[in-house]
């Protein structure tokens, strides 16, 4: 209803040209490919280190406990799965305002106000934001 959909190169590129604008909208087609974007992108990397971190932390508990005489440890992760947690964390820190852009649009579009997203902290309003966030778009003001 007078916000166009767009495809998943124009929604990926889209959170850039409007990094930290939260005001207007945003069609449902244009968060979701956003969506698909930072869960293809990021999800790969964040299973990697997390899989990291659960290995060297039972490595770490099977060799630290040996006759109980050795000091707790704590875990080790090697230089490559260091340099992959880092990579996640500034691929987080860069996507999280324009995402967060997005998302107040798309409540801006469904008729919510952006404070909606803070339902985000309360238990079980993530499931609140996504009935919000598959909801067809608001007639135009």
């Amino acid at each position: 209803m007078g916000v166009e959909t767009r495809g998943f190169g124009e929604s990926s590129k889209a959170p850039f040209c409007n990094y930290v604008t939260f005001r207007g909208r945003a069609s449902r087609s244009a968060y979701w490919w956003l969506a698909l974007f930072l869960g293809i992108v990021g999800l790969p990397f964040s299973l990697w280190y997390s899989d990291a971190i659960v290995a060297s932390t039972a490595q770490t508990a099977a060799t630290s406990g040996v006759n109980g005489t050795a000091a707790p440890a704590f875990p080790t992760v090697s230089p490559v799965e260091s340099w992959i947690g880092l990579v996640s964390l500034v691929f987080l820190l860069v996507f999280l305002l324009p995402s967060l852009a997005v998302a107040v649009r798309r409540l801006h579009d469904c008729d919510r106000t952006g404070w909606f997203f803070l339902i985000a902290f309360v238990p079980f309003g993530g499931l609140v934001l996504l009935v919000f966030f598959v909801q067809d778009s608001g007639p135009d003001n």
